[in-house]
């Protein structure tokens, strides 16, 4: 069984974070998300990622992920975080 997912931030340190999720055989990336719509599209590209969005809500709305890693600035983490819950997402990663 494959769980489906989604990365938020698609910064400097989600490189880790991406690298390791495609390595994971029992994981399946849906969907990225950055505020720069260049670092999604650029994300999606270099991962095959069908889908990425600047808005987290309407990727999360759009992809209902089995899980949700942010990978984002501090002050960002708990709106993410909740936002990642409403969706439904059955796990939330929340780096730090």
């Amino acid at each position: 069984m494959r769980h489906r997912g989604v990365v938020i931030g698609c910064g400097f340190f989600a490189q880790n974070h991406l690298n390791a999720w495609a390595r994971e055989s029992r994981a399946e990336l849906v969907g990225v998300c950055d505020r720069d719509p260049e670092k999604a599209a650029r994300a999606a590209r270099t991962f095959g990622v069908p889908r990425w969005d600047t808005d987290a809500a309407a990727l999360l709305e759009a992809t209902r992920p089995d899980f949700v890693d942010v990978v984002t600035t501090v002050e960002s983490h708990r709106p993410l975080v909740e936002t990642a819950c409403r969706a439904g997402a059955k796990v939330v990663v929340c780096q730090k």
